[in-house]
Protein backbone atom coordinates (compact mmCIF):
# COMPACT_ATOMS: atom_id res chain seq x y z
CA UNK A 1 0.00 0.00 0.00
CA UNK A 2 2.95 2.17 1.03
CA UNK A 3 4.56 1.69 -2.37
CA UNK A 4 1.58 2.38 -3.97
CA UNK A 5 1.05 5.63 -3.02
CA UNK A 6 4.61 6.28 -3.31
CA UNK A 7 3.83 5.83 -6.88
CA UNK A 8 0.91 7.81 -7.05
CA UNK A 9 2.52 10.65 -5.44
CA UNK A 10 5.38 10.60 -7.87
CA UNK A 11 2.84 10.87 -10.83
CA UNK A 12 1.01 13.68 -9.14
CA UNK A 13 4.37 15.62 -8.71
CA UNK A 14 5.35 14.81 -12.49
CA UNK A 15 1.82 16.44 -13.45
CA UNK A 16 1.89 19.21 -11.82
CA UNK A 17 5.63 19.96 -13.28
CA UNK A 18 3.95 19.17 -16.85
CA UNK A 19 0.88 21.26 -15.78
CA UNK A 20 3.76 24.28 -14.88
CA UNK A 21 5.57 24.05 -18.16
CA UNK A 22 2.54 24.30 -20.29
CA UNK A 23 1.56 27.28 -17.89
CA UNK A 24 4.83 28.92 -18.61
CA UNK A 25 5.03 28.04 -22.78
CA UNK A 26 1.30 29.68 -22.61
CA UNK A 27 2.04 32.67 -20.14
CA UNK A 28 2.48 35.05 -23.04
CA UNK A 29 -0.54 34.23 -24.77
CA UNK A 30 -2.98 34.64 -21.69
CA UNK A 31 -1.27 38.03 -20.71
CA UNK A 32 -3.49 40.19 -22.09
CA UNK A 33 -0.79 42.74 -21.46
CA UNK A 34 0.95 41.24 -24.58
CA UNK A 35 -2.38 41.04 -26.98
CA UNK A 36 -2.64 44.81 -26.10
CA UNK A 37 0.94 45.76 -27.11
CA UNK A 38 0.67 43.86 -30.36
CA UNK A 39 -2.81 45.30 -31.22
CA UNK A 40 -1.43 48.32 -30.49
CA UNK A 41 1.34 48.18 -32.92
CA UNK A 42 -0.47 46.31 -35.73
CA UNK A 43 -4.22 47.58 -36.22
CA UNK A 44 -4.55 50.35 -33.50
CA UNK A 45 -1.93 53.30 -34.84
CA UNK A 46 -4.58 55.44 -35.78
CA UNK A 47 -6.33 55.77 -32.62
CA UNK A 48 -3.09 56.05 -30.48
CA UNK A 49 -4.62 59.19 -29.11
CA UNK A 50 -7.96 57.98 -27.76
CA UNK A 51 -5.38 54.46 -26.08
CA UNK A 52 -3.62 57.19 -24.37
CA UNK A 53 -6.61 58.62 -23.17
CA UNK A 54 -7.92 55.32 -21.79
CA UNK A 55 -4.31 54.44 -20.22
CA UNK A 56 -4.50 57.41 -18.38
CA UNK A 57 -8.28 57.00 -17.16
CA UNK A 58 -6.95 53.26 -15.83
CA UNK A 59 -3.64 54.72 -14.74
CA UNK A 60 -5.40 56.94 -12.30
CA UNK A 61 -8.06 53.90 -11.54
CA UNK A 62 -5.22 51.84 -10.02
CA UNK A 63 -3.91 54.47 -8.33
CA UNK A 64 -6.95 55.33 -6.44
CA UNK A 65 -7.16 51.76 -5.41
CA UNK A 66 -3.56 51.59 -4.18
CA UNK A 67 -4.18 54.33 -1.92
CA UNK A 68 -7.70 52.83 -0.52
CA UNK A 69 -5.02 50.18 -0.06
CA UNK A 70 -2.59 51.61 1.83
CA UNK A 71 -4.91 53.65 3.41
CA UNK A 72 -6.73 49.85 4.54
CA UNK A 73 -3.76 48.53 5.53
CA UNK A 74 -2.23 51.92 7.49
CA UNK A 75 -5.40 51.30 9.51
CA UNK A 76 -4.03 47.60 10.47
CA UNK A 77 -0.81 49.27 12.57
CA UNK A 78 -0.34 49.24 15.94
CA UNK A 79 0.15 53.05 16.65
CA UNK A 80 4.00 52.51 17.82
CA UNK A 81 4.72 51.10 14.85
CA UNK A 82 8.61 51.74 13.11
CA UNK A 83 9.63 50.40 10.28
CA UNK A 84 13.08 47.90 10.99
CA UNK A 85 16.23 49.50 9.73
CA UNK A 86 18.73 47.48 7.75
CA UNK A 87 21.88 47.97 9.67
CA UNK A 88 23.81 47.04 6.53
CA UNK A 89 27.86 46.24 6.47
CA UNK A 90 30.40 48.22 5.35
CA UNK A 91 30.24 48.30 1.48
CA UNK A 92 32.48 44.67 0.16
CA UNK A 93 35.50 45.21 -1.70
CA UNK A 94 34.83 45.44 -5.76
CA UNK A 95 36.09 41.68 -5.88
CA UNK A 96 33.47 40.52 -3.77
CA UNK A 97 30.87 38.63 -5.51
CA UNK A 98 27.39 39.60 -5.79
CA UNK A 99 24.25 38.74 -5.21
CA UNK A 100 20.79 40.09 -6.73
CA UNK A 101 17.75 38.84 -4.83
CA UNK A 102 14.38 38.43 -6.83
CA UNK A 103 11.27 38.72 -4.65
CA UNK A 104 7.83 39.80 -5.80
CA UNK A 105 6.83 41.78 -2.87
CA UNK A 106 8.57 43.08 0.28
CA UNK A 107 5.76 43.26 2.83
CA UNK A 108 6.47 42.32 6.45
CA UNK A 109 6.86 38.15 6.50
CA UNK A 110 9.69 35.14 6.30
CA UNK A 111 10.83 36.08 2.68
CA UNK A 112 11.60 39.70 3.15
CA UNK A 113 12.95 39.15 6.50
CA UNK A 114 15.23 35.98 5.09
CA UNK A 115 16.26 38.39 2.58
CA UNK A 116 17.14 41.18 5.46
CA UNK A 117 19.11 38.74 7.47
CA UNK A 118 21.29 37.59 4.37
CA UNK A 119 22.21 41.53 3.81
CA UNK A 120 23.16 41.66 7.17
CA UNK A 121 24.76 38.51 7.64
CA UNK A 122 26.86 38.70 4.62
CA UNK A 123 26.89 42.39 4.07
CA UNK A 124 31.33 41.99 4.41
CA UNK A 125 31.14 39.38 1.93
CA UNK A 126 29.13 39.95 -0.79
CA UNK A 127 27.67 42.75 -2.37
CA UNK A 128 23.83 42.72 -2.39
CA UNK A 129 20.73 44.27 -4.04
CA UNK A 130 17.38 43.71 -4.33
CA UNK A 131 14.12 43.43 -7.27
CA UNK A 132 10.67 43.24 -6.36
CA UNK A 133 7.61 43.73 -8.27
CA UNK A 134 5.55 45.67 -6.09
CA UNK A 135 6.13 47.66 -3.13
CA UNK A 136 4.13 46.98 -0.10
CA UNK A 137 1.24 48.74 1.09
CA UNK A 138 3.11 49.47 4.40
CA UNK A 139 7.08 49.51 4.54
CA UNK A 140 8.20 47.17 6.98
CA UNK A 141 12.43 47.47 5.91
CA UNK A 142 14.45 51.01 5.60
CA UNK A 143 17.67 51.26 4.22
CA UNK A 144 17.36 48.39 1.92
CA UNK A 145 18.23 49.21 -2.00
CA UNK A 146 15.26 48.65 -3.84
CA UNK A 147 14.70 48.68 -7.33
CA UNK A 148 10.90 48.05 -8.50
CA UNK A 149 10.18 46.59 -11.60
CA UNK A 150 6.05 46.32 -11.48
CA UNK A 151 5.04 45.49 -15.45
CA UNK A 152 7.61 42.98 -16.33
CA UNK A 153 5.77 41.37 -19.97
CA UNK A 154 9.22 40.22 -20.89
CA UNK A 155 12.92 39.72 -20.11
CA UNK A 156 13.98 42.84 -21.86
CA UNK A 157 13.40 45.46 -18.64
CA UNK A 158 16.39 43.27 -16.97
CA UNK A 159 18.47 42.84 -18.87
CA UNK A 160 20.26 46.54 -18.39
CA UNK A 161 20.47 45.70 -14.79
CA UNK A 162 21.79 42.22 -15.37
CA UNK A 163 24.15 43.30 -17.82
CA UNK A 164 25.46 46.33 -15.99
CA UNK A 165 25.75 44.55 -12.27
CA UNK A 166 26.57 41.16 -13.18
CA UNK A 167 25.17 39.09 -10.71
CA UNK A 168 27.43 35.93 -9.84
CA UNK A 169 24.60 34.66 -8.02
CA UNK A 170 20.84 35.27 -8.63
CA UNK A 171 18.82 34.42 -5.65
CA UNK A 172 15.04 34.00 -5.84
CA UNK A 173 13.24 33.97 -3.32
CA UNK A 174 10.16 32.30 -4.47
CA UNK A 175 6.80 33.29 -3.42
CA UNK A 176 4.16 32.24 -6.33
CA UNK A 177 1.91 29.80 -6.71
CA UNK A 178 0.64 29.36 -10.86
CA UNK A 179 -2.69 27.47 -9.41
CA UNK A 180 -4.11 30.08 -7.30
CA UNK A 181 -5.37 33.30 -8.78
CA UNK A 182 -3.50 35.40 -5.89
CA UNK A 183 -0.69 34.55 -7.04
CA UNK A 184 -0.95 34.73 -10.79
CA UNK A 185 0.63 38.26 -11.27
CA UNK A 186 3.42 37.22 -8.65
CA UNK A 187 4.03 34.34 -10.60
CA UNK A 188 3.97 35.94 -14.34
CA UNK A 189 6.98 38.18 -12.74
CA UNK A 190 8.92 35.86 -11.73
CA UNK A 191 8.96 34.15 -15.26
CA UNK A 192 10.65 37.40 -16.50
CA UNK A 193 13.19 36.97 -13.63
CA UNK A 194 14.32 33.56 -14.17
CA UNK A 195 14.20 33.95 -18.12
CA UNK A 196 16.61 37.34 -17.32
CA UNK A 197 19.00 35.73 -14.87
CA UNK A 198 19.23 32.34 -17.46
CA UNK A 199 20.28 34.82 -19.97
CA UNK A 200 22.90 36.37 -17.99
CA UNK A 201 24.49 33.39 -17.34
CA UNK A 202 24.20 33.88 -13.55
CA UNK A 203 24.07 30.95 -11.02
CA UNK A 204 20.15 30.38 -10.07
CA UNK A 205 19.38 29.75 -6.50
CA UNK A 206 15.44 29.29 -5.75
CA UNK A 207 13.83 29.35 -2.62
CA UNK A 208 10.99 27.52 -2.60
CA UNK A 209 9.32 29.44 0.86
CA UNK A 210 5.71 28.64 0.60
CA UNK A 211 4.21 24.77 -0.03
CA UNK A 212 3.81 24.90 -3.75
CA UNK A 213 6.02 23.33 -6.28
CA UNK A 214 9.05 25.07 -7.53
CA UNK A 215 9.40 26.63 -11.17
CA UNK A 216 11.38 24.41 -12.80
CA UNK A 217 14.25 24.84 -15.58
CA UNK A 218 16.97 23.58 -16.24
CA UNK A 219 19.07 27.34 -15.34
CA UNK A 220 18.41 26.72 -11.73
CA UNK A 221 21.36 25.50 -9.91
CA UNK A 222 20.26 25.35 -6.56
CA UNK A 223 16.39 24.27 -4.77
CA UNK A 224 16.82 25.77 -1.56
CA UNK A 225 13.44 23.80 0.83
CA UNK A 226 12.66 26.01 3.95
CA UNK A 227 11.70 22.76 5.68
CA UNK A 228 11.68 19.08 4.48
CA UNK A 229 8.31 18.88 4.85
CA UNK A 230 8.38 21.13 1.31
CA UNK A 231 10.78 19.06 0.25
CA UNK A 232 9.30 15.89 0.43
CA UNK A 233 6.28 16.80 -0.99
CA UNK A 234 7.32 18.79 -4.39
CA UNK A 235 11.20 17.91 -4.67
CA UNK A 236 11.49 15.56 -7.37
CA UNK A 237 14.07 12.86 -7.87
CA UNK A 238 17.27 13.87 -9.48
CA UNK A 239 16.64 17.75 -8.38
CA UNK A 240 19.94 19.43 -6.83
CA UNK A 241 17.61 20.18 -3.63
CA UNK A 242 18.55 21.92 -0.36
CA UNK A 243 16.68 22.67 2.99
CA UNK A 244 17.82 25.43 4.91
CA UNK A 245 15.63 26.20 8.03
CA UNK A 246 14.51 30.43 7.91
CA UNK A 247 16.80 31.31 11.23
CA UNK A 248 15.35 33.73 13.98
CA UNK A 249 17.39 36.02 15.97
CA UNK A 250 17.54 34.67 19.33
CA UNK A 251 19.38 36.94 21.30
CA UNK A 252 16.27 39.20 20.48
CA UNK A 253 13.49 36.93 21.42
CA UNK A 254 14.51 35.49 24.73
CA UNK A 255 12.53 35.99 27.76
CA UNK A 256 14.62 38.03 30.48
CA UNK A 257 15.35 35.68 33.54
CA UNK A 258 13.57 37.69 35.86
CA UNK A 259 10.47 38.28 33.23
CA UNK A 260 7.39 37.26 35.43
CA UNK A 261 5.64 34.33 33.45
CA UNK A 262 1.96 35.43 32.49
CA UNK A 263 -0.50 32.50 33.17
CA UNK A 264 -3.95 33.11 31.56
CA UNK A 265 -3.21 34.86 27.81
CA UNK A 266 -3.22 33.45 24.91
CA UNK A 267 -2.53 34.44 21.69
CA UNK A 268 -1.45 34.54 17.94
CA UNK A 269 0.66 36.75 15.71
CA UNK A 270 0.94 36.36 12.08
CA UNK A 271 -0.47 38.54 9.06
CA UNK A 272 -4.24 38.02 9.10
CA UNK A 273 -4.68 37.02 5.45
CA UNK A 274 -6.15 33.88 3.90
CA UNK A 275 -2.50 32.10 2.83
CA UNK A 276 -2.24 30.54 6.13
CA UNK A 277 -5.37 31.43 8.21
CA UNK A 278 -9.43 31.86 7.71
CA UNK A 279 -12.17 32.89 9.36
CA UNK A 280 -12.17 29.89 11.85
CA UNK A 281 -8.60 30.21 12.97
CA UNK A 282 -10.50 32.56 15.32
CA UNK A 283 -12.38 29.88 16.69
CA UNK A 284 -9.92 27.73 19.52
CA UNK A 285 -9.84 30.87 21.00
CA UNK A 286 -13.33 31.66 21.21
CA UNK A 287 -13.44 28.10 22.47
CA UNK A 288 -10.69 28.59 24.83
CA UNK A 289 -12.07 32.14 26.42
CA UNK A 290 -15.84 30.97 26.64
CA UNK A 291 -14.54 27.99 29.35
CA UNK A 292 -12.05 29.94 31.00
CA UNK A 293 -13.90 33.17 32.57
CA UNK A 294 -10.32 34.89 33.39
CA UNK A 295 -8.50 34.39 30.23
CA UNK A 296 -7.62 36.55 27.76
CA UNK A 297 -6.01 36.99 24.57
CA UNK A 298 -3.79 38.72 22.08
CA UNK A 299 -4.06 38.75 18.13
CA UNK A 300 -1.10 40.90 16.48
CA UNK A 301 -1.30 41.45 12.68
CA UNK A 302 -3.29 42.91 10.37
CA UNK A 303 -5.24 42.18 7.08
CA UNK A 304 -8.57 41.51 5.24
CA UNK A 305 -9.01 38.71 8.03
CA UNK A 306 -9.10 41.50 11.33
CA UNK A 307 -12.75 42.74 11.08
CA UNK A 308 -14.00 38.81 10.74
CA UNK A 309 -12.26 38.25 14.08
CA UNK A 310 -13.42 41.19 16.08
CA UNK A 311 -16.75 40.81 14.60
CA UNK A 312 -17.46 36.89 15.58
CA UNK A 313 -15.37 38.18 19.30
CA UNK A 314 -17.99 41.04 20.07
CA UNK A 315 -21.14 38.16 18.83
CA UNK A 316 -19.45 35.66 21.57
CA UNK A 317 -19.18 38.27 23.74
CA UNK A 318 -15.56 38.28 24.73
CA UNK A 319 -14.38 41.19 22.81
CA UNK A 320 -13.41 42.85 26.22
CA UNK A 321 -10.72 40.10 26.51
CA UNK A 322 -9.16 40.54 23.34
CA UNK A 323 -6.77 42.88 22.13
CA UNK A 324 -6.36 43.27 18.90
CA UNK A 325 -2.82 44.60 19.09
CA UNK A 326 -2.55 45.19 14.45
CA UNK A 327 0.72 44.89 12.72
CA UNK A 328 3.58 45.98 15.70
CA UNK A 329 7.16 46.92 14.72
CA UNK A 330 9.58 43.92 14.43
CA UNK A 331 11.53 45.20 16.95
CA UNK A 332 8.25 45.18 19.33
CA UNK A 333 7.93 41.47 18.76
CA UNK A 334 9.28 40.06 21.97
CA UNK A 335 7.62 42.67 24.04
CA UNK A 336 4.08 41.54 23.08
CA UNK A 337 4.97 37.07 23.02
CA UNK A 338 6.18 37.83 26.43
CA UNK A 339 2.53 38.82 27.48
CA UNK A 340 1.45 35.43 26.31
CA UNK A 341 1.14 32.07 28.89
CA UNK A 342 0.54 29.69 25.04
CA UNK A 343 0.94 30.70 21.82
CA UNK A 344 -1.32 29.21 19.26
CA UNK A 345 -0.58 28.25 15.80
CA UNK A 346 -4.46 27.78 14.16
CA UNK A 347 -2.80 27.45 10.44
CA UNK A 348 -4.42 25.94 7.70
CA UNK A 349 -1.21 25.88 5.73
CA UNK A 350 2.65 25.92 7.05
CA UNK A 351 5.90 25.75 4.91
CA UNK A 352 8.01 26.57 7.65
CA UNK A 353 6.31 28.90 10.64
CA UNK A 354 8.84 31.51 11.56
CA UNK A 355 6.04 33.22 14.09
CA UNK A 356 6.04 29.64 16.08
CA UNK A 357 10.02 29.76 16.11
CA UNK A 358 9.89 33.51 17.81
CA UNK A 359 7.36 31.84 20.45
CA UNK A 360 9.91 29.10 21.18
CA UNK A 361 12.23 31.55 21.48
CA UNK A 362 10.43 33.26 24.28
CA UNK A 363 9.88 29.84 25.85
CA UNK A 364 6.47 29.26 24.98
CA UNK A 365 4.89 26.27 24.29
CA UNK A 366 3.00 26.39 20.90
CA UNK A 367 -0.18 24.10 20.06
CA UNK A 368 -1.66 24.27 16.47
CA UNK A 369 -3.05 21.82 14.16
CA UNK A 370 -1.35 18.88 12.60
CA UNK A 371 -0.41 20.42 9.51
CA UNK A 372 2.62 20.82 7.06
CA UNK A 373 6.19 21.62 8.94
CA UNK A 374 4.51 22.35 12.21
CA UNK A 375 5.36 18.52 13.28
CA UNK A 376 8.36 19.28 11.89
CA UNK A 377 9.60 22.56 13.83
CA UNK A 378 8.27 21.07 17.40
CA UNK A 379 9.95 17.64 17.15
CA UNK A 380 6.81 16.07 17.54
CA UNK A 381 3.05 16.52 17.67
CA UNK A 382 2.30 16.64 21.91
CA UNK A 383 -0.10 19.76 21.04
CA UNK A 384 -1.08 19.43 17.70
CA UNK A 385 -4.97 18.71 17.01
CA UNK A 386 -6.25 17.72 13.94
CA UNK A 387 -6.56 20.25 11.26
CA UNK A 388 -9.82 22.68 11.63
CA UNK A 389 -10.57 20.61 14.85
CA UNK A 390 -10.72 24.00 17.52
CA UNK A 391 -12.61 22.59 20.02
CA UNK A 392 -10.00 19.89 20.42
CA UNK A 393 -7.28 22.69 19.64
CA UNK A 394 -9.05 24.29 22.40
CA UNK A 395 -8.41 21.39 24.87
CA UNK A 396 -5.00 21.04 24.32
CA UNK A 397 -4.71 25.20 25.18
CA UNK A 398 -7.16 24.73 28.30
CA UNK A 399 -4.60 21.75 29.02
CA UNK A 400 -1.65 24.05 29.14
CA UNK A 401 -3.45 26.48 31.07
CA UNK A 402 -4.80 24.63 34.00
CA UNK A 403 -1.13 23.05 34.06
CA UNK A 404 1.66 25.92 34.21
CA UNK A 405 4.56 24.08 35.32
CA UNK A 406 4.32 21.79 32.01
CA UNK A 407 3.48 24.66 30.00
CA UNK A 408 7.01 25.99 31.61
CA UNK A 409 8.91 22.64 30.94
CA UNK A 410 7.75 22.65 27.34
CA UNK A 411 8.10 25.95 26.49
CA UNK A 412 12.24 25.66 27.89
CA UNK A 413 12.45 22.69 25.92
CA UNK A 414 10.95 24.56 22.78
CA UNK A 415 13.76 27.15 23.65
CA UNK A 416 16.50 23.80 23.41
CA UNK A 417 15.08 23.07 19.31
CA UNK A 418 14.89 26.85 18.56
CA UNK A 419 18.58 27.37 19.47
CA UNK A 420 19.81 23.55 18.03
CA UNK A 421 18.03 24.41 14.95
CA UNK A 422 16.74 27.27 13.95
CA UNK A 423 19.09 30.17 14.63
CA UNK A 424 19.64 33.11 12.79
CA UNK A 425 23.88 32.17 13.03
CA UNK A 426 22.99 28.75 12.32
CA UNK A 427 21.04 30.20 8.52
CA UNK A 428 23.44 32.65 7.72
CA UNK A 429 26.54 30.37 7.99
CA UNK A 430 24.21 27.70 5.60
CA UNK A 431 23.71 30.39 3.14
CA UNK A 432 27.49 31.25 3.04
CA UNK A 433 28.35 27.85 2.45
CA UNK A 434 26.05 27.74 -0.53
CA UNK A 435 26.82 30.90 -1.66
CA UNK A 436 30.35 30.00 -1.50
CA UNK A 437 29.89 26.46 -2.89
CA UNK A 438 28.27 28.09 -6.51
CA UNK A 439 30.39 30.78 -7.05
CA UNK A 440 33.46 30.45 -6.10
CA UNK A 441 33.63 32.79 -3.22
CA UNK A 442 35.46 30.20 -1.20
CA UNK A 443 38.71 31.14 -3.37
CA UNK A 444 37.88 34.65 -3.60
CA UNK A 445 37.39 36.05 -0.25
CA UNK A 446 39.27 36.10 2.76
CA UNK A 447 37.16 35.09 6.10
CA UNK A 448 36.05 38.34 7.67
CA UNK A 449 37.70 39.13 11.14
CA UNK A 450 34.49 40.57 12.33
CA UNK A 451 30.85 38.77 13.36
CA UNK A 452 28.83 37.84 10.37
CA UNK A 453 25.93 38.47 12.34
CA UNK A 454 25.39 41.73 13.39
CA UNK A 455 24.44 42.61 17.32
CA UNK A 456 21.19 44.10 16.89
CA UNK A 457 19.82 46.40 19.49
Amino acid sequence: MGEEHEELASEVRELRSRNQALRTDLERFEDPRHTALYLGRLLLRPASRRARRVASRVKKKLLRRDQDLVSRWQGYLNPGFRPYMVHRASPPRADHPRVLHAVANFRTGGSARLVVDLIEGLGLEYEQRVIIRTRPPVQGYEGVVIDEYEDLTTARALRPLIKSYRPDIVHVHYVADHRKTWGDLDYRWYLHVFEAAAEGGSTIIENVNIPTAPYRSDAVNRYVFVSDYVRRRYACDGDPATVIYPGSDLARFRRAPESVRPRDTIGLVYRLQWDKLDEGSFDPIVHVLRRRQATRAIVVGGGPLLSPYRRVAAEAGINNRVTFAGVVAYSELPRWYGKLAAFVAPVHTESFGQASVFAMGMELPVAGYHVGALEEILGDAELLAPPEDGQALANILVGLLDDPQRAREIGIRNRRRAEEKFSLERMVGSYRALYAELSGADRQIAPSPEPAVPRRA
